[in-house]
């Protein structure tokens, strides 16, 4: 098992990075992981914490939101309608030329009306999309960390960044992003995003990993591990647990070092 643990630390999907936090006696040694990755369409960042025994004694999901959600005008108070692409409907979305994220400036990589364009590193002409870019997991912890400094926004022709956002919550610019701060998904139509979240936080601290399988998808649409229901009904529920897996399995190796 720690062998494979091992390995899984070194995927490259997510990076994990580890703190120990150490008491006065051997039973007191306790384990920290943090692994991101992308999750579907978002970036998402997962703890684990272990005690001495390689238990699961807590889990943190949550995602930040990518420039989708944030780089469309709509999400903004006010805009240059130059800094984004026309449109000839109405409804039609429209999304920035450029965006700006932590210093680096990604340009749009597609032109269609009303369709995400994807970003590219500005600097790179033949670079891959945002996305793709994103599944590095150094990638990956780089954006959450800028987003989360609030060092993001559109980059306007006339010069500077526009990142007066709509904020109906009051959120830090740090937070205005984060799923579990914004409401996203509130539930209604389903579960809800963070009633999801918190049924896989809990299956994982009451099972852990020990004997992992492939979530399947029930007639209900809730995701059942071995024969046990994880009360998630989120499709991308598997993509979760795998990150997860990651961040445990750095650790339980750091606690038996």
């Amino acid at each position: 098992m720690k062998k494979f643990l091992k390995a899984a630390a070194g995927v490259l999907l997510a990076v994990c990075l580890v703190t120990g936090i150490a008491g006065c006696s051997e039973f007191d040694l306790a384990g920290e992981g943090t692994a991101y990755g992308v999750v579907g369409s978002y970036v998402g960042f997962i703890t684990v914490r272990t005690d001495a025994e390689g238990k699961v004694t807590n889990v943190i999901i949550d995602e930040m939101q990518t420039p989708e959600h944030w780089a469309e005008i709509s999400a903004f108070d006010e805009a240059d309608d130059g800094d984004f692409f026309a449109a000839t409907k109405p409804d039609a979305k429209r999304w920035a030329k450029k965006i700006v994220i932590g210093g680096k400036v990604f340009e749009a990589i597609g032109t269609a009306e009303g369709v995400y364009p994807d970003y590219r590193l500005a600097e790179y002409n033949n670079g891959v999309g945002l996305l793709e870019w994103l599944r590095s997991g150094l990638n990956a912890k780089w954006y959450v960390e800028q987003m989360k400094l609030g060092n993001y926004g559109v980059s306007k022709a006339a010069g500077g960044v526009n990142n007066e956002y709509k904020n109906p919550n009051e959120l830090s610019l740090g937070d205005r992003w984060l799923k579990s701060k914004n409401g996203y998904w509130a539930p209604g139509y389903g579960l809800g995003w963070k009633a999801n979240i918190e049924a896989i936080q809990n299956y994982l601290m009451q099972n852990g990993f020990a004997d992992k399988g492939i979530a399947v998808r029930g007639e209900d649409k809730v995701w059942t591990i071995n024969g046990t229901a994880t009360g998630a009904t989120i499709n991308a529920c598997n993509e979760y647990i795998n990150l997860a897996q990651i961040a445990y399995g750095i650790a339980t190796t750091q606690v038996s070092e």
